[in-house]
């Protein structure tokens, strides 16, 4: 058998189990407030005692939130090519901000644009974001260099200098 579709899981949930399910990441897994909101009615005692056979004895229920899990990594994949990408967003913003204020001649669309920009990037925030582009590139690491040379040390003669120096006294 094949993996159940969403429309399969969610076939198996009443109206208020989906809402429930969908509350609960919503609110980062907050598992009260999402069943608070869905059945208003319900005390706290009570809510907690639902919300346990909800998430571990609910097989329906259990199908949903590891459907929604799933989906939540799949959509939340935050990796280094990710951040540096953000990253090279805002520098390119700061860049924007820099050419924009040496400008004479800026329409009333630029100077709005200018503006935001302005309310939003600081240039301590540019400078923590370079830093992190270098560190996340490699930039900082020591470049390894290999030196190969063939030395020659003859002990041979330095014995002989030796002799030679208490022979002399």
């Amino acid at each position: 058998m094949g993996k159940k579709t969403k429309e399969n899981i969610e076939a198996g949930l009443t109206i208020k189990q989906k809402k429930f399910v969908d509350l609960y990441f919503v609110y980062d897994l907050d598992s009260v407030r999402a069943y608070t909101e869905t059945y208003p009615k319900s005390t706290y005692a009570a809510g907690r005692a639902s919300i346990s056979k909800l998430l571990t004895k609910d097989k329906n229920v259990m199908e949903y939130v590891k459907y929604k899990q799933e989906q939540f990594e799949l959509e939340s994949k935050v990796d280094k090519t990710w951040i540096l990408t953000r990253l090279k967003r805002y520098t390119k913003a700061y860049d924007d901000l820099i050419f924009m204020s040496n400008q004479t001649d800026l329409t009333e669309t630029d100077l709005k644009k200018l503006k935001q920009l302005k309310s939003v990037i600081r240039a301590s925030d540019i400078s923590s974001f370079i830093n992190m582009i270098n560190k996340m590139g490699g930039f900082y690491e020591a470049e390894q260099l290999e030196v190969k040379h063939n030395w020659s040390i003859n002990f041979g003669d330095a014995e002989d200098n030796e002799n030679d120096e208490e022979t002399d006294d």
